[in-house]
C-alpha cells in the first residue's frame, strides 16, 4: 500500500488549524522593494496590509525551486512515496507549473498535479477535501481522480472596495479598472472555468455586491445539490461586524447545514497583495 501525501502553497488560504500531519506547505512570497518575505511565516497579513495603505505595494511570486525541491526531499523522508500536489489556478500562478516540475525531477515519487483553477480558499477547499480522503484511496491516481470529478463544485465569489490593487498587480487590465474606478463600481468576481478572474456582476455599493454574493452562493448551492449532498461553506468579512452580521443572518441556514464551516476575518497576505485589506468574499464546496 501506498503512502500519499499533499504538496499544496500557501496561496490556498489555508489557516494551519485545517492543515493535517500529510499535508506539506510551500509559501509563496510577498516582495517588498527591500526584502522578500515567506507567505504568512514572515510576515502577518495585517503587516502588509498597513504598508500597502501608506503606499508601499509589494508583489508576490512563488518559491524559489529549491524550496520545493527541498519540501518534497522532506516529504520523503517522513515515508510517503506518492505526492498529490494541490495548486492555486495555473491561470493566476506559476506555482502550478513549478510544482509539476520539481515533482517530475524527484526520484522515488509517484505523484499527480491537481490544477483547482481557483484561489485562496476556494483551492484550499480541494485540499481539505483530500485530507478526508487519504485513509480511503491507496492510490494518487484515484485520488487524483475524484478531486477531477469534482473541479467545478468550488466557488469562491468576492468583492473588493477599490480596484487600486488589482491594477498595480495586473490582474486586471489598467483601462478597464479605471474606468470600473472612475464610476465607483465594486463588481462581484470569482474565478471563471480556465481559472482566471472573471467579473460576475457590477454593483455601484459593498451593499449590493453583498446582497448579489448571497445570491450567488445560494444559487450555486442549489445547482450542485448541496441541499441533499454535503458541503463546505467559508466567508470573509473583512473584520467588519456589520458584513458578519449581515452574511449570519441572510445565511443561517447555509451555514448551519454546512459539513464544514470556516470564516476568515481578512484574507492571507498573498491574496491581500492583490485585493487589498476590503475584500468580503462567500465560497461553497460540495461533495
Amino acid at each position: 500500500m501506498g503512502k500519499i501525501a499533499i504538496l499544496t502553497d500557501s496561496g490556498c488560504g489555508l489557516e494551519p488549524t485545517e492543515i493535517t500531519n500529510s499535508t506539506y506547505v510551500v509559501p509563496l512570497h510577498i516582495n517588498f522593494k527591500e526584502k522578500s518575505y515567506r507567505d504568512n511565516i514572515d510576515i502577518t497579513a495585517a503587516e502588509v496590509y498597513d504598508r500597502m495603505l501608506k503606499g508601499d505595494i509589494p508583489k508576490t511570486s512563488i518559491a524559489p525551486m529549491g524550496d520545493i525541491e527541498s519540501m518534497i526531499k522532506k516529504i520523503k523522508e517522513d515515508g510517503y512515496d506518492q505526492i498529490i500536489s494541490i495548486s492555486i489556478s495555473s491561470g493566476l500562478s506559476g506555482i502550478y507549473n513549478a510544482m509539476n516540475l520539481a515533482l517530475g525531477q524527484a526520484e522515488g515519487i509517484k505523484y499527480k498535479s491537481f490544477d483547482t483553477k481557483n484561489i485562496s480558499i476556494g483551492a484550499g477547499f480541494f485540499v481539505i477535501y483530500a485530507q478526508t480522503l487519504l485513509d480511503k484511496f491507496d492510490s494518487v491516481d484515484d485520488l487524483y481522480d475524484e478531486l477531477q470529478s469534482k473541479l467545478y463544485n468550488s466557488k469562491l465569489f468576492f468583492n473588493i472596495d477599490t480596484l487600486k490593487f488589482l491594477i498595480e498587480g495586473g490582474r486586471i487590465g489598467k483601462v478597464l479598472g479605471g474606468i470600473g474606478s472612475m464610476l465607483k463600481i465594486t463588481p462581484v468576481m470569482s474565478c471563471d472555468k480556465d481559472g482566471v478572474y472573471y467579473t460576475v456582476s457590477k454593483k455601484r455599493s459593498s451593499e449590493k455586491a453583498i446582497e448579489d454574493m448571497i445570491t450567488q452562493v445560494k444559487a450555486f448551492l442549489a445547482e450542485h445539490g448541496a441541499y441533499k449532498n454535503r458541503y463546505y461553506f467559508t466567508l470573509v468579512y473583512r473584520n467588519d461586524e456589520n458584513v458578519l452580521q449581515r452574511f449570519t443572518t441572510s445565511l443561517a441556514d447555509e451555514f448551519a447545514n454546512a459539513t464544514k464551516l470556516i470564516q476568515y476575518k481578512t484574507v492571507s497576505p498573498a491574496l491581500g497583495v492583490h485585493t487589498g485589506p476590503g475584500l468580503i468574499g462567500l465560497g461553497a464546496f460540495c461533495f
